[in-house]
């Protein structure tokens, strides 16, 4: 989804998108270390990320325009049909202050002209954080779908079913991966660490911290056990 902000003579052109079809995410600015923004956002109204081809906000005006995907390949020249006929309009009127302050900050901003990466870190932040808070608390909840618009729901649902797809396979993966070394560390344990361990133990050469260690293990050993058994 395009986010153009309009101020005068000042212009901002961002791209919105659900990362893995559930992580907010700016293209250009976000990045794995930033996703914890929006770990707290009520992911409810988010999906229309994915329906919503554009937003425009003038900033002078007090208007938010929006447009609906019209068609599998969008069109950035799009953003300028302001006139187009399946296009909705909404005027606010509540906290039309700090949702223009939002505005006006993301238009005359620029986060990666700053030379010093700490600064530069903190500010991609604060961008990407006043772009979520825009989105979610004065825009998302009031764009409004029609019947016209269940074509490109349906496109999104598939979407979301194939991004849930990924990650069940993903989670399986990891999983075999975690077994698969589970069971060399265990041989591993049986074949060498105990045979070594016993001969110390013969040979008197056992230790308190040893003991603590080996007990230490087989406790995880036994909550292992327990869940797999559980499971």
């Amino acid at each position: 989804m395009h986010l153009y902000i309009e101020k005068g003579k000042q212009k901002k052109l961002l791209t919105v998108e659900l990362v893995d079809g559930y992580i907010p995410s700016v293209v250009g600015y976000s990045e794995a270390r930033q996703t914890r923004l929006s770990d707290s956002l009520e992911p409810a109204s988010w999906f229309k990320v994915m329906v919503v081809e554009s937003i425009s906000i003038d900033c002078e005006k007090y208007v938010i325009h929006w447009t609906v995907n019209s068609s599998d390949s969008s069109d950035v020249k799009e953003y300028l049909m302001f006139n187009a006929e399946d296009q909705s309009c909404y005027d606010f009127d509540d906290d039309l202050d700090e949702l223009y302050q939002l505005a006006s900050f993301l238009v005359r901003t620029n986060p990666m002209s700053i030379l010093n990466d700490r600064e530069r870190n903190d500010l991609v932040e604060q961008y990407e954080e006043s772009v979520f808070r825009l989105l979610h608390c004065y825009i998302l909840d009031k764009v409004a779908l029609h019947p016209e618009d269940i074509s490109q729901l349906e496109r999104a649902y598939e979407i979301q079913k194939q991004s849930i797809l990924q990650l069940e396979d993903s989670i399986l993966m990891h999983r075999r991966v975690s077994e698969q070394y589970s069971n060399e560390l265990r041989e591993l344990q049986q074949t060498r660490i105990l045979p070594f361990f016993s001969h110390i133990v013969a040979h008197g050469g056992c230790t308190k911290d040893m003991i603590s260690l080996l007990l230490e293990n087989i406790l995880k050993d036994i909550a292992k056990i327990t869940s797999d058994v559980c499971i």
